[in-house]
């Protein structure tokens, strides 16, 4: 338990590691305003669910705030809306490109981190479904707004090169 909302706390950090440096970038562009206002929300959930994980079922009360359907729907909407304006994906990349969009990669595997954690606890305590669908969507969310971050300040996409081999020297 201590383990998964550990997880999800160090997400919602990371996530406040990319927001950082949007700042200046969301008074001059409204399109990033908006996708900040998503991930201010995003840390919004994340503390819900955070609080949610740390509170044993029995100890829980109707009035916590709680990740529930309408907040899977939303993520699923902002996935739609971030992905419509975007190249598509024809090779694996790297994570990388703007510094935001790195932070927004890093909070993705910590959030899959986070997935693996959750799930292992279902196997021996009571589990909401809609936690886990919460933060397997959310995973997906944050590699689409690497992207859209990356897309939208004009940091080039690093894709995999399955044929690599190593430079001839340093």
């Amino acid at each position: 338990r201590i383990e998964c909302f550990g997880d999800i706390d160090e997400c919602s950090s990371i996530i406040g590691l990319a927001r950082s440096p949007l700042a200046a970038d969301v008074a001059a562009a409204p399109a990033l305003r908006t996708f900040d206002a998503w991930l201010g929300w995003t840390q919004d959930a994340l503390f819900n669910l955070g609080s949610d994980l740390a509170t044993l079922p029995k100890d829980r009360r109707d009035s916590m705030p709680r990740i529930g359907a309408a907040d899977v729907k939303a993520l699923e909407s902002a996935i739609d809306a971030a992905q419509a304006g975007l190249p598509p994906l024809d090779s694996f990349i790297h994570p990388g490109g703007s510094s935001p969009g790195a932070f927004l990669h890093l909070a993705r595997t910590v959030c899959r981190r986070a997935e693996r954690h959750i799930v292992k606890l279902s196997q021996s305590e009571p589990v909401e479904p809609v936690v886990l669908e919460y933060v397997n969507r959310l995973s997906d969310a944050l590699f689409i707004w690497a992207r859209y971050v990356n897309y939208a300040r004009d940091a080039a996409e690093r894709r995999w090169n399955p044929d690599s081999r190593p430079p001839d020297s340093f």
